[in-house]
């Protein structure tokens, strides 16, 4: 049995939304706040993670100078995965063009150009504490900056908390 319309839709008019496309119209299921992503030794100097966290694919690398950066996972040149890339100093080079891109998301260099043009890769605000990274997720799904910072608390780095592990429910 076959379904006949009584006139072509029109996409200009009639909203017709395929299942991926309605997704897209609901609110983020995560609210605004700083969440861990990695734990600080999984994360040598001059290695890349990949990071599926928030409904979002992500990277993280450290720099040769330590410092950790979370970001958006793809190239916006032509969609690479930076997954891929390589560390070189404190930026992440695309595997597929050579682009750099700082810890701050902004492109650095680009192999056979002197001009680089504005135009970078989300990075998201990012803390190392208490032996974990953390991000900063915004509830619109934007990098937004953050209006607080975790702050150390003196019970977790004094003598009084022996670290015994920890628990992976298989998540």
């Amino acid at each position: 049995m076959s379904v006949r319309f009584h006139r072509a839709l029109d996409p200009r008019t009639d909203h017709v939304f395929a299942p991926h496309d309605r997704e897209s119209t609901y609110p983020t299921p995560f609210p605004t706040g700083w969440y861990r992503v990695l734990d600080s030794d999984a994360l040598r100097v001059g290695q890349v993670r990949v990071l599926d966290v928030l409904g979002r694919h992500l990277v993280a690398f450290r720099g040769a100078s330590g410092a950790v950066s979370v970001m958006d996972a793809h190239c916006p040149h032509q969609g690479a995965s930076l997954a891929g890339g390589v560390v070189d100093g404190d930026a992440l080079r695309c595997p597929f063009h050579k682009w750099a891109f700082a810890t701050d998301g902004k492109l650095t260099d680009i192999p056979g150009l002197d001009r680089i043009p504005r135009v970078g890769v989300c990075a998201h605000p990012t803390v190392e504490l208490h032996g974990m990274i953390w991000m900063f997720h915004h509830v619109s799904g934007q990098v937004v900056a953050p209006t607080y910072r975790p702050e150390p608390l003196p019970e977790i780095t004094g003598p009084g908390m022996t670290y015994r592990g920890r628990y992976d429910a298989g998540l």
